[in-house]
Order: structure tokens, then C-alpha cells, then sequence
């Protein structure tokens, strides 16, 4: 069923949706998740968002707010979005696309192929890069050269800097290791990135418009960023950032109208490059993460969402914010694009997933009661400092008393080990960060996990 793009009339509701939606036996249940979408933008969470949802083969997607808060011009399912980390499967697929022709090997090393990558980062196989278990440290530049991409002259630039530890010991999230994925894109086809990307990915998606270059879109297709201005106020970007360097790890322009196929392509039975599908909802990179039951695929978090099996990816750059969420087993997947900061996607995912699926989604934190003291023998163990160039320098001391200390930068927490053998940080008894311990063959501490990054033990 078409959906006028105007102003919807509901008994309880007053709002404007825009986009299109296919009437069907879940058409309820998506009105009801639009009224709670709607309410969220309207309780001033974000100037616009769009979302699409596929359900059982039925389709629906809708766009709500505004593209930009100064011209007022509403957000429809058409309009495009800086969809930060979650174009990462879009090179993920690009990959395994050239392996399947032969022009690859996920266990080559990227010195097969860049021949001028820095000698310390030779050993550094394709595979290592696209699960985020190179040893590469994630710094990320939102700015950069526009223009033609520039990923293999980032590739060549690359020193032994970038590396914290040796490939293949820890999963750490790294966005300069999907840039050098992008150099191999570029140095294999001969192509520039851009193009390179539109005859690997997405002429097999026929998302036609999908693009890594402002340059080359309307100004009436483009959801302006907004940022911040005040605590409630969020004001649109001055410009849209563009990085030509970094476009392979998350500067993808594109809409929830040109998304859904590629989502729709994971639920489908019968895909084509079944092959490919397959690689990416395999989970490959079996590392510990703060999250206990938490995997990496190509492109693609592997993790239980609301007690079911969930392959996922977030994302988020200044003005912008990304989210999308499959669960194969159900034939259900939603993302969700917003132009501002606010908006929380996760709750409206969890939303969707409790409306559609009966799912429960639970939140509630680990109960602190469960929580215990280190032994003597782990304290001394993990004393020390850990630290990569980005994030937070942390410090683990036993103080004057016998208690085991986390220094995160310059604050201070008790740390306890709860029931999976992680760290949790207290403050006045609450849980302020959760760090697993990754440690080698010999049983040595070697890394602290927050969350996707790893920071490894300096002495």
C-alpha cells in the first residue's frame, strides 16, 4: 500500500510520516512502532530519522521529521544519510566479492598486494584486517582530503605507529584497518574506490544512488547533520564532513529505500552469492569483548539481542547516527538512520524487537551483589598500566589498604571481578565500566577489553 507523503491522522496521534509501507498482517505492529518513533522526535530526541523494517517478506519504511531544522523539509524514505561504521559490511562484501572471483585470499598477507605497506605491517593478513584482529590502533580522522578516494595513499602512509601488538591475539576495533582493506580495493581493480565499490556492491543491490561523495548528491536529498547547541538544542552542521582517505570504514551516503535490499539479501533463502551471505553471518573472530557473548564477522557483530541470535552493526560521526539489527532465524531486520545525536536507536530497536518478534528485552545490569574480590595472586597479576594512543590510559594499583584500584585517565574506582571473571568499576557502588582480561598461552595478562577496543598490558 502507497502512502501519500503528507500528514497522517491518527485517534490518538497527530503527526506527519513519509515514506511507503506494504499492507500486510505486521502492518499493525509497524503503525505501532512508527507512533513510538514518532513521539520520540517529537519529545525533541532528534530533528529527523528513517527507518525501514523487514518482517516475514513484508517491507516497511518510513521517514519522520525533518532533513534540516532551518528549511523545515521533512525526511521521506529517500533521503540520504551519513550512515558511519555500518557501511562497513558494504567492504566486507566488496572482499569476500573479489575472493569469489578469484582475485584474493582471505589469508593473503596485504603486503601480496600493497607492496609498499610498511614493513611492520606486512605479516598483516586481509583477514586479520576485515575481523579487526590486526594489532592496528583505531584513530579516526572525520576529515580529510575530498575528492577521488585516496585509501592507497593512506596505505602507504602507515607506519609501525599504528600497530600496538601482533596480528591474530586480540579483537580490537579498528577503522584504519578497513582503509587499507579500501588501498586493496583500489590497487586490485585499478579503480578509485568510488567506482570500484558501485560494480562490487552496489549494482548487485541496485542501489543505484548510494554514494561516498557529497559531491555527488542533490542538496534536496541530503538530511543535514545536527549537532549539539546547548543541552537541548541541536543546531545543523555548518558543512558535512567528507574524508576521502577514510571512506572504506564509514563515510557512506545512502537511505533506508536503497538499504533495505541489501538487508532483505540476509534474510533471504535463496540469495544470490550464497557463498558471500554465508561468510558474513559466520562469526570469525572468536576474541573476548566487555560484551561476554560477543563475536565478529566480516563487517557484522555477532552477539544475542533480547535472548535471540543477532548479527548487527552501530555507528555514529558528528551530525550522524546509524544502527541496523538482523535476526536471520526470524526473517527480521530494522534499521535506522537520524541526522542529530539524541535520538536513542537502541531503544527503538529494542522496541521493535519486543512489537514484532514478543521478544523481551531486559536491560537490567548485572546484579553487583555478585560481585567479589580478586584474589592476591590476580591482583598482582593485573597491576600495571594499559594503554593504546587513543582512549583511556588505565592504571591497575592495590592501594594502602589491600583494595585493588582502576585509574581510568585521571578518576579513580574500586575494581571488583564478577561472575564471568571480568573487572567491573565502582563508583559509590555503581557500575561505571565492565573490562574483560585477555590473556596469553603462558596465562599472563596481556590486554584489558572495553567494550570493542583493547588496550594492551605496558608493564
Amino acid at each position: 500500500m502507497k502512502v501519500a507523503q503528507g500528514c497522517f491522522a491518527v485517534l490518538f496521534f497527530g503527526f506527519c510520516l513519509y515514506g511507503e509501507a506494504q499492507k500486510g498482517k505486521h502492518t499493525g505492529s509497524f503503525n505501532e512502532l512508527a507512533y513510538f518513533v514518532q513521539s520520540e522526535i517529537e519529545e525533541g530526541n532528534g530533528p529527523g530519522a528513517a527507518i525501514a523494517v523487514n518482517m516475514e517478506g513484508e517491507t516497511y519504511t518510513k521517514g519522520f521529521g525533518v532533513k534540516n531544522t532551518v528549511t523545515n523539509e521533512n525526511v521521506d524514505t529517500t533521503s540520504f544519510f551519513l550512515i558511519a561504521s555500518t557501511a562497513k559490511v558494504f567492504t566486507a562484501y566488496a572482499i569476500l566479492k573479489l575472493q569469489e572471483q578469484g582475485k584474493l585470499e582471505l589469508h593473503d598477507k596485504i603486503s601480496l598486494h600493497i607492496e609498499d605497506i610498511h614493513p611492520t605491517l606486512a605479516n598483516i593478513t586481509i583477514h586479520h584486517l576485515i575481523s579487526h584482529t590486526g594489532g592496528l590502533e583505531d584513530i579516526v580522522e572525520h576529515e580529510g582530503p575530498t575528492g577521488v578516494s585516496r585509501h592507497l595513499h593512506y596505505a602507504g602512509k602507515l607506519d609501525s605507529a599504528m600497530k600496538f601488538t601482533e596480528p591474530g591475539l586480540v579483537f580490537s576495533y579498528s577503522n584504519p584497518g578497513y582503509n587499507i582493506l579500501g588501498g586493496l580495493i583500489e590497487k586490485i581493480t585499478g579503480k578509485n574506490f568510488n567506482n570500484a565499490m558501485s560494480e562490487l556492491v552496489f549494482n548487485d543491490f541496485k542501489m543505484m544512488a548510494t554514494t561516498y561523495r557529497i559531491d555527488e548528491l542533490n542538496s534536496d536529498q541530503l538530511a543535514m547533520g545536527h549537532l549539539r547547541s546547548g543541552e537541548d538544542t541541536l543546531r545543523p552542521m555548518g558543512k558535512i564532513q567528507d574524508n576521502a582517505e577514510e571512506r572504506a570504514s564509514g563515510f557512506t551516503f545512502t537511505s533506508v529505500a536503497e538499504i533495505n535490499p541489501f538487508l532483505q539479501w540476509f534474510l533471504d533463502d535463496q540469495p544470490h552469492h550464497p557463498e558471500i551471505r554465508q561468510s558474513m553471518l559466520t562469526a570469525t573472530a572468536n576474541y573476548k569483548m566487555t560484551g561476554s557473548d560477543w563475536q565478529y564477522g566480516y563487517g557484522l557483530f555477532h552477539s544475542r539481542h533480547c535472548n535471540l541470535r543477532a548479527v548487527w552493526h552501530s555507528g555514529g560521526v558528528p551530525g550522524y547516527r546509524a544502527n541496523f539489527l538482523m535476526i536471520p532465524d526470524k526473517k527480521f531486520s530494522i534499521a535506522i538512520y537520524t541526522n542529530g545525536p539524541k535520538l536513542n536507536r537502541w531503544e527503538i530497536i529494542n522496541k521493535a524487537t519486543e512489537i514484532f518478534l514478543a521478544a523481551t528485552c531486559d536491560n537490567t545490569p548485572e546484579n553487583n551483589e555478585e560481585l567479589s574480590d580478586f584474589s592476591a595472586e590476580e591482583q598482582q597479576q593485573l597491576v600495571g598500566t594499559y594503554a593504546q594512543r587513543i582512549g583511556a590510559k588505565i592504571k591497575i594499583f592495590i592501594d594502602s589498604q589491600g583494595k585493588l584500584i582502576l585509574q581510568r585517565d585521571t578518576q579513580q574506582f574500586q575494581a571488583k571481578k564478577d561472575k564471568k571473571g571480568r573487572i567491573v568499576a565502582l563508583e559509590d557502588g555503581k557500575d561505571v565500566g565492565t573490562y574483560t582480561i585477555a590473556k596469553d598461552d603462558d596465562d599472563q595478562v596481556r590486554f584489558l577489553q572495553n567494550w570493542v577496543r583493547a588496550y594492551p598490558k605496558l608493564n
